[in-house]
């Protein structure tokens, strides 16, 4: 009940959280230069029909008029409609979340599978030649720019070596589909059997995801590897030792528990950051999720797409965060919700 009681609590500071978010965001898409109206009906259209049209939108209201009406939609479930898409951006971010939703996951998975191993070597392994190469790796992720790490691997891998797919999407031009069962191409095409469109989405799916996990990679290790040398520096672990403990059940089953805490912590930042649309790796390889349809409508000066993403954006960032505080309990039995 406690955990319950914790979680609702949690819940409810989100209705705050999106007011305020979503003020900021309508304050400041509508006071910046260009008119929408001009990308739903044409850059070649008459003054009268661009004012009509305005009226019909409530456009020809004051901002804080707009912004009342804009929020009644709002506890409706109503985002309203993307002028670029012409569909309703629930649809349009419905659709593209699965998107981002593989790509993500697939990044974290490889990272923490490389990381936290890595990390935790180099902790025990500290001041030799795996500890200097981790460090440096750690300090080359956080340094490089993204979309720079994207655009060597696609130089180097599509084209110069022609063993990478072109970076245009998430299948094979001319291939179907999988059966639409979640959006996600993986799983879908793991789910119907489809072989050909799983071997083309893992084809597909590789450059980004090595690109996003190289960035998440960096503070894995990292933190990873100053909480085991934390862990490790530690009493209770210098007394398993010296009482002739095996190095890799004391490393393994007490130092790394304990210094999973901020490992965790750091996973779910990176994993909601990630979420809420890895906008520069989704634009170099053309990976059509809420990223790119962010970026396309920011672009288009599409009002209402960028303010639902960004609120879709804070909704990830809290639960996932919640998660993180729940997990807490999991980890560390001291810990109380």
């Amino acid at each position: 009940m406690r955990v319950v009681s914790f979680i609702l609590r949690r819940l409810i500071l989100l209705i705050p959280i999106l007011l305020g978010i979503s003020i900021v965001t309508f304050a400041m898409t509508h006071v910046l230069p260009g008119d929408p109206l001009y990308i739903l009906l044409s850059p070649y259209a008459k003054e009268e029909d661009v004012q009509k049209r305005r009226v019909e939108l409530g456009l020809d209201q004051p901002l804080y008029k707009q912004y009342i009406i804009y929020l009644e939609d709002l506890l409706q479930g109503d985002l309203g409609t993307a002028y670029r898409t012409r569909q309703p951006v629930t649809e349009d971010l419905k659709s593209r979340f699965p998107v981002t939703f593989e790509l993500t996951t697939f990044s974290l998975a490889l990272a923490s599978l490389v990381g936290i191993p890595i990390g935790v070597q180099a902790a025990v392994r500290k001041d030799t030649w795996l500890d200097h190469v981790t460090r440096a790796l750690s300090v080359g992720g956080v340094s490089i720019p993204i979309f720079w790490t994207g655009i060597v691997l696609i130089y180097i891998l599509y084209f110069k070596l022609q063993i990478a797919p072109p970076p245009l999407g998430r299948l094979d031009p001319f291939l179907e589909a999988p059966r639409h069962i979640t959006g996600m191409y993986i799983f879908d095409a793991l789910v119907t059997g489809n072989g050909e469109a799983l071997r083309s989405a893992l084809e597909h799916i590789a450059l980004p995801a090595v690109t996003l996990a190289f960035a998440m990679l960096a503070p894995i290790m990292r933190i990873t590897r100053n909480s085991m040398l934390e862990a490790m520096n530690s009493r209770y672990v210098q007394t398993a030792l010296a009482l002739g403990l095996p190095l890799r059940k004391v490393v393994y089953k007490d130092a790394l528990r304990n210094a999973l805490l901020p490992v965790v912590t750091s996973i779910g930042l990176i994993y909601g950051w990630s979420l809420g649309g890895e906008v520069l790796v989704e634009v170099v390889f053309s990976w059509p999720g809420l990223g790119y349809y962010a970026v396309n409508s920011i672009i288009n000066m599409d009002f209402n797409p960028v303010q639902g993403f960004v609120l879709l954006t804070a909704v990830i960032y809290v639960l996932v965060n919640l998660i993180v505080d729940v997990l807490y309990t999991v980890i560390d039995p001291r810990i109380r919700i």
